[in-house]
């Protein structure tokens, strides 16, 4: 093991070996409190990175790509470094939250279904039927009820776990979604379910950028 990088604060060593080690790399964290004499350079640094030196190289490339995507190139000891580099933490809690409501929110359609679709007269609900696009997009909207809710909690859970797979699902899942939307007759639904999901299609679109478009999208690599 050598020395990688050193750092001032024990807390960015930790992120940057945390995302290390989810690489597949041997990053350790070694913290010297006893080397008082680094301040003068009369040793090394008492919080660093080690590494096998082969590993050096795909380190390197691996925190590049990752400081490039928070924020422009700075030095360790400029004072915004550590703050940036919180970044993805916040996303990854603010995506977690997403993806446990939409999943939530699939349970409890599927559970209480009656609770969000109100009674309407027969005039009417024959007259929205009389609006249906087509009969072969409305069966096949019928057809996918029941996999395309199970696909979308599975798909929900895996990328609970950050796998590459789950990504993939949920965006094939979301697809599958609004093709099924132009199936079936205009809906009639209450304002619980109109707000609660209006707010589940809108936090769903965010969920999916978040997972290709951001920092987080390295997480995706298994």
């Amino acid at each position: 093991m050598a020395i990688f990088r050193t750092y001032s604060k024990s807390e960015q060593a930790c992120i940057d070996a945390a995302l290390l080690c989810e690489m597949g790399l041997d990053a350790v964290v070694v913290e010297d409190r006893a080397y008082g004499g680094n301040i003068l350079g009369a040793t090394s640094a008492s919080i660093r990175i080690e590494l096998p030196e082969e590993q050096f190289a795909e380190a390197t490339s691996l925190l590049a790509e990752v400081e490039s995507a928070t924020s422009p190139p700075l030095t360790e000891s400029a004072p915004l470094h550590n703050v940036t580099q919180q970044s993805p933490t916040r996303l990854r809690s603010f995506l977690r939250w997403l993806l446990v409501y939409d999943l939530m929110f699939e349970v409890l359609v599927a559970c209480c279904p009656a609770l969000f679709t109100p009674k309407v007269p027969e005039e009417v609900e024959q007259y929205f039927t009389s609006l249906a696009l087509s009969d072969a997009l409305w069966r096949f909207a019928y057809l996918s009820h029941w996999p395309l809710l199970g696909l979308t909690m599975v798909a929900n859970a895996l990328c609970l776990g950050e796998l590459r797979i789950g990504r993939t699902l949920y965006a094939c899942t979301l697809g599958w979604a609004i093709v099924c939307m132009l199936g079936p007759p205009p809906p009639v639904a209450g304002p619980l379910f109109g707000f609660f999901g209006s707010l589940q299609w809108t936090g769903a679109s965010i969920a999916l950028a978040l997972m290709y478009w951001s920092p987080l999208a390295q997480r995706f690599v298994r």
